[in-house]
């Protein structure tokens, strides 16, 4: 396979993944402060938690 069309068919594949990133969560993009997810409202939030947590552990502020 040339390289050329190797990187095209990854690129193709990544867009894909965002798009349809972008299908299942458009509802939630006009106002992401106020709206959750309707079927796990807890889930949704442990989520957001351990994404902060993860960006004060990769700087090295482990105090919580």
């Amino acid at each position: 396979m040339h390289m050329r069309h190797r990187w095209a068919v990854d690129a193709g594949v990544g867009l894909l993944f965002v798009l349809a990133a972008a299908f299942l969560t458009h509802r939630l993009w006009p106002g992401p402060a106020g709206r959750v997810l309707a079927l796990n409202p807890s889930d949704q939030a442990l989520d957001e938690w351990f994404l902060a947590y993860a960006t004060r552990a990769y700087r090295g502020d482990f105090s919580s």
